[in-house]
């Protein structure tokens, strides 16, 4: 069993906050807000900081949003800032809802699948390059959008993703 890659950052608290940004609701309805706060939490339980949901963006750790952001060549996309050394203060996830909306509206999944691939990164975790591994942290979210009669395959992270986070924070 290959790991999925590090960043390089990890958060140094026992508990980090997550803010969902209105957005989320106000543009694609509450059943994606559901499943993007269940792909944000898949990472309880594995050993890391804890994740709570808060109801300001004023300093929160990690700020989720989704937007219409056009067809740009990404699904969503994860920043983190660190000063200095290897500890995160802060991240930011945007979820592109225009570029894969028309093709799967009826999937709400995806945007769980998008949103636990996102979090990976928030959390420490960079691509799982090795071929033929079930990953959530594939480079390529269309390796995981491999929709069938109920939705995305993967929407939680996978044994190399729990392995890679166990690593990051025992």
């Amino acid at each position: 069993l290959a790991l999925t890659s590090l960043n390089g950052y990890l958060w140094d608290k026992t508990s980090i906050t997550c803010y969902l940004d209105p957005s989320i609701q106000n543009n694609f309805g509450s059943t994606i807000k559901s499943r993007v706060q269940s792909g944000i939490s898949s990472y309880q339980g594995y050993g890391g900081p804890s994740i709570n949901y808060v109801a300001s963006y004023i300093g929160v750790n990690i700020l989720v949003e989704a937007e219409d952001y056009g067809y740009t060549g990404w699904d969503g996309h994860c920043r983190y800032t660190s000063l200095g050394g290897a500890y995160l203060i802060g991240a930011s996830i945007a979820l592109n809802g225009n570029s894969f909306m028309d093709t799967y509206s009826t999937y709400p999944g995806v945007f769980q699948a998008l949103a636990c691939h996102e979090m990976g990164h928030a959390v420490g975790l960079g691509h799982n390059e090795t071929s033929g591994e079930s990953s959530i942290m594939k480079p390529y979210t269309t390796q995981f959008y491999q929709v069938g009669t109920s939705g995305p395959k993967l929407i939680s992270p996978q044994a190399p993703d729990r392995t890679a986070y166990l690593s990051l924070y025992q």
